[in-house]
């Protein structure tokens, strides 16, 4: 069998096509190509994630979000260890963070890493942001009321406290539901 010269062409213009097609960009460590985007371009990594080395699927694969509990305020991160542990009185639930928020007045946070601050026991309170330990939470002193783990500044002269757990001291420490 006699193959043709246009034969022969159009085979070539076929496998010049399908081998452009499959020609794909790598791209180098701390970049990726997002999912979304048409051209071929690698992009630096974004804070919050890192992207791995030699990788050509987009987003998922290639950006990969930084775990809960853990942040990476940097561009151009490269591997699971450049995202960072939470340090102690702050937390982070969320993935692909720049950084970790402190903890709320009424809560702490006593570990690296955590998904979320802990809050002080009822008849106590904590004021201020960033606690360390759940000795950062005082005792609600007599005749002050202890709404949602934070003291009022001044006493009261009866046990009706406004607000979701509406509590207040009938002794140091003493929480009592009103």
């Amino acid at each position: 069998m006699k193959i043709s010269t246009i034969s022969l062409l159009i085979y070539r213009t076929i496998l010049y096509i399908l081998l452009s097609a499959s020609v794909v960009q790598l791209c180098d460590l701390g970049y990726y190509i997002p999912s979304d985007d048409t051209s071929t371009q690698c992009i630096v990594c974004t804070a919050g994630y890192f992207c791995a080395a030699d990788t050509t699927t987009p987003d998922s694969t290639v950006r990969i979000a930084c775990q809960a509990g853990t942040y990476q305020p940097y561009i151009g991160a490269t591997t699971a260890e450049d995202c960072l542990p939470c340090p102690i009185g702050t937390a982070n639930g969320n993935v692909g963070e720049t950084s970790c928020p402190k903890c709320t007045s009424g809560t702490y946070s006593d570990t690296s890493g955590a998904l979320g601050c802990t809050k002080c026991t009822r008849g106590t309170y904590l004021l201020g942001e960033g606690a360390t330990s759940s000795q950062s939470c005082k005792k609600c002193p007599h005749g002050y009321p202890c709404t949602r783990f934070v003291r009022q500044a001044a006493p009261v002269t009866t046990t009706v406290v406004a607000g979701p757990l509406p509590t207040t001291t009938v002794a140091t420490g003493a929480a009592v539901t009103t």
